[in-house]
C-alpha cells in the first residue's frame, strides 16, 4: 500500500500511458480492418471479426467480475480471522 501522496503524483502518469496504450491499440486495428477489407473487398467477415471480439471480451468481463467477487470474499475472511485473533 502506498500513501495518499505517492498515489496522486503516480496516477496522473498511468492514465496519460492507458490513453497512449488505447490509442495505439485502435490504429493498429483501424489499420488492419482496413487492410482486411481491401483483401476481402467485403464488410461481412469484418462484422464477424468484430462479433467475436466481442464475445470474447464479455466473456472476460464475467471472468474478471468472478474473480473480483472471490478476492472480496476471501479479504474478508481473512479480515474476520484476523479479528478473531
Amino acid at each position: 500500500m502506498v500513501g495518499t501522496l505517492a498515489q496522486r503524483v503516480g496516477w496522473p502518469g498511468s492514465l496519460m500511458i492507458g490513453f497512449a496504450a488505447k490509442a495505439a491499440a485502435q490504429a493498429v486495428a483501424s489499420y488492419a480492418m482496413s487492410a482486411l477489407y481491401v483483401t476481402w473487398a467485403s464488410y461481412t467477415p469484418l462484422f464477424a471479426i468484430s462479433g467475436l471480439i466481442l464475445v470474447a471480451v464479455f466473456l472476460l468481463v464475467l471472468l474478471s467480475r468472478g474473480v473480483q467477487q472471490r478476492h472480496t470474499h476471501l479479504s474478508a475472511q481473512q479480515l474476520t480471522n484476523q479479528g478473531k485473533q
